[in-house]
């Protein structure tokens, strides 16, 4: 059986996980792991909302700098990037895509206080073999 490609692979699990668990830091290194729910596009950026009081989002404010780790089936994808605050029409369409994907729940999306936020990876790696060792492969970075 031909085993899928590294890329192959990676879609998959982007694309067919719902969760992700986001880290940050504060500028002066304290950490903060939060899991989400987002959205991917066809460029691999994940979009996904937070609110003003959360502790994530009071570390990319002032730190921009994240990490993403998604699994599915005991795969993994690990990725590091930069998270951007969306406006106007793109933080619309941000929430028009996790409304399509995830329904709008209890309506935390259509919150006043709601932001919309794009991670953009800039380094991507893939778990392609779990066993001891393990074998990565990279795809960005």
């Amino acid at each position: 059986m031909n085993e899928p490609s590294t890329k192959t692979l990676f879609e998959d699990i982007l694309y067919n996980s719902e969760l992700c668990a986001l880290a940050t830091a504060s500028l002066k290194g304290k950490p903060e792991v939060a899991t989400i729910e987002y959205y991917a596009d066809e460029n691999y950026n994940l979009y996904f909302e937070s609110f003003p009081t959360y502790r994530k989002y009071q570390n990319f404010k002032e730190n921009p700098l994240a990490s993403v780790a998604i699994t599915l089936n005991k795969k993994t994808v690990q990725m590091n990037g930069e998270i951007k605050k969306l406006d106007g029409g793109d933080a619309q369409w941000a929430k028009q895509k996790l409304i399509e994907r995830f329904g709008d729940g209890v309506g935390y999306l259509h919150a006043p206080d709601v932001l919309f936020f794009r991670f953009t990876p800039t380094w991507i790696r893939v778990l392609v073999d779990g066993s001891y060792p393990p074998k990565y492969e990279m795809l960005k970075g």
